[in-house]
């Protein structure tokens, strides 16, 4: 009504203001003092109004995000159907109801959430506000956050900077960003892999936002990737449900069985299980069903124009004949993989593109209970993507690493490890003998095996090395029998062995080295008897044995976390003698800082693949000192220290991808 009396009363001032041009002079108008103070009064109440409606909501919104959880990690107990064997269990499944993505959602008001982001995320969109800009996504859909919610949101944010140093060529520095979001509507299940029943997490529908741009990100660009990809999940969801019956035979009288109801019912809300979990269903896969590829560049990269989809399809065939997958099978899930590229216009003349692949495995056949039903559903059981920024000359070999990468994270979850397995050899024992007392960390035994079982085939089928040599080599019997490899190394520098042995020897530890380094890092000295300094790993090293590892030439050797003020010192004997007395007490100076910091010492393979030396890369580890370039001023131009990388908890695994990483 106010807004009404406002217009009426300016249109009255406006025809008065008229009839003032040829009429008599118009007395002013006194507005009564009491009622514009009224009137203020009134406003300050409904602006009062609005900040309490919106605090409350923020409240809401903060209450909401204290109770989202991670999910249960407890193992599921035998409440599982039973029957004669997989053919009976596949065939009850194949009765039961089918539900849609949109018919499973209709079934929650309110939904879980699980969230990632990479560590550059929330230097720029601080976790509150990740979580806060999630739940006002999920509200503006119409539903709510609850932690004891079956279905689930499962939410993965990631943002690469990428800084270009060209000052070298003299060109100006590049500086650009690329965001991506995947959002999914996840729920938990069980599926039928060979004659087992595993845990799964289907993902019913994805939506996934991408951006590339030049400079540094804001925070407004990552909160628009949160609620865009979420938006985008619920707008593909919300075609109209349809009720989906409950079953009848075998699965009835499943359900029907009360004494265990309420345990299964619970155990179904609470059974989002761990990655490992997850990682040992996928390791049973019999093989794929088909092949499902999708390319997608832009006309700007001509590099790429003649990139199909057919040539993604031809790679993973390829590799799975390789890893010996069989694809074609009846029941076995879908590969289905995307790949997009697209590009902005960059510094120095250039265009700058965004590189994307995602791939996952989709199923059907999925089980799944809601509340006092059950029901199949189909979606992703795995799903990995990639990310990164590569400029137009460098496209396609931005475009083979995003391939390369999905490829063997994929292979990784079904259990295909590094090159086609080789048979067991007799001697993988005895060097897994000598070199299980020398790890630096707790390696797996079946990645201590795979590594062991390979030195010994390389040394056993190199013909330049004489079998009368290698048996030398080898202390001990039956079970106490050990390849001492220390022996073998010292060897290869003997003045008493001959050239053609020498060489033999030189090119099995460096063929060796050049295709997995990292592997053998985890050793103290595996071909000498020297001394060696203490090595401290990152924390995360160990998951270098859960995936594929950085091999051939540029990729990272060695890695190790040091005390910056360690690191300093054994940086500054090896400068010029003439420059360290200066050198020695601007680093007093900053002492304290150093001792508080750690820094991840990259060392890698240069990229014409010679092992004769290493390229160093230094990065804070997990954490930089405020302000270091100022500090660190004082420096010396040609001490490494002057410049570190970016804080981060894992090295970059290829020399490329030091200063534009694609991760």
């Amino acid at each position: 009504m106010r807004w009404m009396l406002g217009t009426i009363g300016l249109a009255l001032l406006s025809l008065c203001q008229v009839l003032a041009q040829d009429g008599p002079p118009q007395k002013e108008t006194v507005k009564d003092p009491g009622q514009e103070k009224l009137d203020r009064q009134v406003e300050d109440l409904n602006r009062e109004h609005e900040k309490f409606l919106e605090q409350s909501a923020k409240t809401m919104r903060a209450l909401e995000a204290s109770l989202i959880n991670l999910g249960s990690l407890e193992p599921w107990p035998a409440v599982d159907p039973v029957f004669d064997d997989s053919a009976a269990w596949r065939q009850a499944l194949l009765a039961a109801p089918e539900l849609s993505g949109a018919e499973l959602l209709s079934r929650f008001d309110e939904l879980s959430v699980s969230y990632r982001w990479l560590d550059a995320v929330v230097e720029v969109l601080p976790l509150e506000n990740y979580l806060d800009t999630i739940i006002q996504a999920v509200h503006a859909a119409g539903k709510r956050t609850h932690p004891a919610s079956v279905a689930r949101l499962k939410v993965e944010l990631h943002l690469l900077p990428v800084h270009m140093n060209m000052s070298a060529a003299g060109l100006v520095d590049e500086v650009y960003h690329i965001i991506y979001c995947d959002s999914q509507l996840v729920v938990p299940a069980r599926v039928l892999r060979g004659e087992d029943l595993h845990y799964a997490q289907v993902a019913v529908e994805f939506s996934a936002y991408m951006q590339v741009g030049p400079g540094v990100a804001q925070r407004p660009a990552l909160e628009q990737a949160v609620s865009g990809s979420i938006a985008g999940l619920f707008q593909k969801l919300a075609n109209k449900p349809q009720e989906a019956a409950t079953g009848a035979g075998p699965w009835a009288n499943w359900l029907a069985d009360t004494q265990v109801q309420e345990q299964r019912l619970r155990v179904f809300r609470e059974s989002y299980c761990d990655e490992r979990e997850l990682a040992a269903g996928l390791t049973k896969l019999a093989g794929l069903g088909s092949i499902t590829t999708r390319f997608v560049g832009t006309e700007n990269h001509v590099e790429t124009q003649a990139f199909q989809a057919s040539d993604l399809r031809a790679g993973w065939e390829d590799r799975f004949r390789l890893w010996e997958v069989p694809v074609g099978l009846a029941e076995g899930p879908q590969l289905v993989q995307h790949v997009l590229v697209g590009s902005v216009p960059g510094a120095n003349d250039r265009r700058v593109g965004g590189l994307f692949s995602r791939v996952a495995l989709r199923e059907r056949d999925c089980l799944v209970v809601l509340g006092g039903t059950f029901a199949r559903v189909s979606g992703e059981t795995y799903s990995a993507n990639k990310a990164g920024i590569a400029v137009e000359k460098a496209m396609q070999q931005g475009l083979d690493a995003a391939l390369e990468d999905t490829h063997s994270r994929l292979l990784e979850a079904i259990g295909r490890f590094g090159k086609a397995p080789l048979p067991p050899h007799p001697d993988a024992a005895a060097v897994a003998a000598y070199l299980r007392p020398k790890a630096r960390l707790a390696v797996p035994e079946k990645a201590l095996m795979d590594l062991s079982n390979r030195i010994a085939h390389r040394f056993a089928s190199e013909p330049g090395i004489p079998s009368d040599m290698r048996a030398n080599w080898f202390h001990g019997q039956g079970a106490e029998r050990v390849f001492v490899l220390s022996a073998a190394g010292n060897a290869r520098s003997g003045t008493s062995v001959y050239r053609s042995a020498r060489e033999a020897i030189d090119r099995v530890i460096d063929g060796l080295t050049l295709e997995d380094p990292l592997a053998l890092w985890a050793f103290e000295q595996p071909w000498s008897t020297n001394y060696d300094y203490p090595v401290s790993l990152p924390e995360e090293y160990g998951k270098y044995f859960t995936r594929t590892r950085p091999s051939g030439k540029g990729a990272l050797r060695q890695v190790q976390v040091m005390v910056a003020r360690e690191l300093a010192n054994r940086l500054m004997n090896r400068m010029d003698r003439d420059a360290i007395p200066a050198l020695r007490s601007k680093l007093s100076e900053l002492e304290p800082r150093l001792a508080q910091h750690k820094i991840l010492v990259c060392e890698y393979i240069p990229e014409d693949g010679s092992l004769s030396y290493t390229l160093p890369h230094y990065f804070w580890y997990r954490a930089a000192p405020g302000g270091w370039n100022e500090i660190a001023a004082g420096l010396s131009e040609d001490f490494p220290l002057k410049r570190v990388g970016f804080q981060r908890a894992t090295a970059p695994d290829y020399l490329k991808d030091v200063n534009a990483p694609i991760r």
